[in-house]
């Protein structure tokens, strides 16, 4: 069983589900993602016309999630690979189409981060809460409906008006899975603690 948290876009329901075989993003998933969904659970489609996901589960479940895409192998054995706790501040090359952004920071109000209320179209990221405690607020990007502005294609993010949908929140050793379909607002405080991450962007 996975204590994974699994976001299907559109229709909200409660159920159970293991899922058998599906395709993301052009790639074969083949293992069972999910299983004991709570209260916050979607379908069917994309914008890209295929079955997407937002992810939230802990590294000890990493490997369950290899086969969504050709680099995610490579992401999570960086990840594991590392001494997260003393991990560089920093932008760092990985692979070809893998990139590694650790920062350490304080976090934001709600406002501010829902200022920049974002998704990307040609990278998945993978956050990591390396330390602390951090809220992030999610909405499917089928269901927006207010662009702030165009897309940056230097930078690959587009912003959105939009308020989140729901919001959850990542500590020590536990991930989020962003698809170009999840308009997310990361790094909302809980505390006046700093929080330690890792974003691994992985290129579509």
């Amino acid at each position: 069983m996975l204590p994974a948290l699994v976001f299907q876009l559109l229709v909200p329901c409660e159920f159970m589900l293991s899922l058998r075989s599906t395709y993301l993003y052009g790639y074969n998933v083949t293992e069972p993602l999910i299983n004991n969904i709570s209260s916050h659970s979607y379908s069917p489609l994309g914008a890209r016309g295929k079955q997407v996901f937002m992810i939230v589960d802990t590294l000890a479940n990493a490997d369950k999630y290899t086969s969504i895409h050709p680099l995610f192998a490579k992401a999570f054995e960086y990840i594991k690979s590392q001494n997260l706790a003393e991990l560089e501040i920093g932008k760092f090359d990985v692979a070809d189409g893998l990139k590694a952004i650790v920062a350490e920071k304080a976090g934001m109000t709600e406002a501010e981060s829902i200022a920049k209320f974002e998704c990307h179209n040609n990278n998945i990221d993978i956050q990591l809460c390396i330390r602390g405690h951090e809220t992030i607020g999610w909405k499917p990007r089928s269901t927006c409906t207010s662009q702030k502005g165009d897309y940056n294609p230097e930078k690959d993010v587009v912003f959105y008006n939009d308020a989140p949908d729901m919001y959850f929140n990542l500590t020590d050793n536990q991930f989020a899975i962003f698809f170009p379909e999840d308009v997310h607002a990361p790094m909302i405080a809980i505390n006046d603690q700093p929080v330690k991450k890792l974003v691994m962007k992985v290129k579509i």
